[in-house]
């Protein structure tokens, strides 16, 4: 939870906790997300002291997925999944505790764009707590998000 803690997924009771615990805490950074109506994915980081260090990363997730379960211990159950991460990785580094990009995003043939939103956040290292995050849906076209 917010590259903090960690917790088995299934306790409802730990994530609710934690969920109030990080979003009572301030974030250092401020992230604005911008999403053209050709897929063009402009990033601003701001906020945080000069030569402050962190990684940026990219992570675009699916809802409305689900999947029928033929083993194991859901065998024969059908499982709605939200949030699934469809892709994952590094946009760069922090320098002078700013960051600015523009870059293409391309969707998989089989992602569903209605159900798609992009998420980027701020963290020194994985250990770290997240210093700054925002979202958006992926069909905003000319939409913009920022925390």
């Amino acid at each position: 939870m917010d590259g903090s803690q960690e917790f088995n997924g299934s306790s409802s009771r730990q994530a609710q906790d934690a969920i109030a615990r990080a979003s009572s805490q301030p974030e250092e950074a401020e992230v604005q997300l911008a999403l053209s109506p050709d897929s063009k994915l402009s990033v601003h980081i701001k906020g945080l002291t000069a030569g402050a260090a962190g990684e940026v990363m990219l992570a675009v997730t699916e809802d409305n997925l689900s999947s029928n379960i033929s083993r194991g211990e859901n065998s024969g159950h059908f499982l709605r999944h939200a949030a699934v991460v469809r892709e994952f990785r590094s946009l760069g580094q922090l320098k002078n505790g700013l960051f600015e990009a523009e870059l293409p995003l391309t969707p998989a043939k089989d992602w569903k764009p209605n159900d798609l939103r992009v998420v980027v956040f701020v963290q020194a290292s994985s250990r770290s707590p997240i210093a700054g995050a925002a979202s958006l849906p992926w069909n905003s076209g000319s939409g913009s998000g920022s925390r």
